[in-house]
């Protein structure tokens, strides 16, 4: 269920919009400073979940687990504004998400994209330099 925020009319989750993260997103296309490159010959899911204990984020490549990484606990950020989300890992990293919010005929219909960076210290518009783009 969405609500929405004063005037704004922003879908905001309960829970904040890092909610919107957690589930199953399918990698699109990646984007590089030399071009933009298509998953060709393999499929590579990300998800976000929790396993009880930890929340987590695992990549697979045709259903082979390559990365599972666990969120530290008070390391998030979320940017309402720009529905942006910065999550920081155990591996000393983060990733920030650019969810991208739908509409059709003008009305919302959630988030169904997002960019992700790669891994990274901390965020800067220099080293975004990689993007992959998912889909639900």
């Amino acid at each position: 269920m969405l609500l929405s925020i004063g005037c704004d009319k922003k879908a905001i989750p309960p829970g904040g919009i890092s909610t919107i993260l957690t589930g199953e997103w399918l990698l699109e296309t990646i984007v590089t400073p030399s071009g933009t490159t298509f998953p060709n010959g393999y499929y590579q899911t990300l998800e976000v979940g929790n396993d009880s204990r930890d929340n987590f984020i695992s990549i697979r490549r045709n259903n082979k687990e390559i990365v599972r990484e666990f969120e530290v606990r008070s390391g998030g950020y979320e940017n309402e504004k720009d529905f942006t989300v910065d999550l920081r890992y155990r591996n000393g990293k983060m990733l920030r998400f650019f969810l991208i919010r739908t509409a059709e005929k003008n009305v919302p219909q959630g988030v169904k994209e997002m960019q992700v960076t790669e891994f990274m210290k901390e965020y800067s518009a220099k080293a975004d330099t990689v993007r992959y783009f998912y889909r639900r």
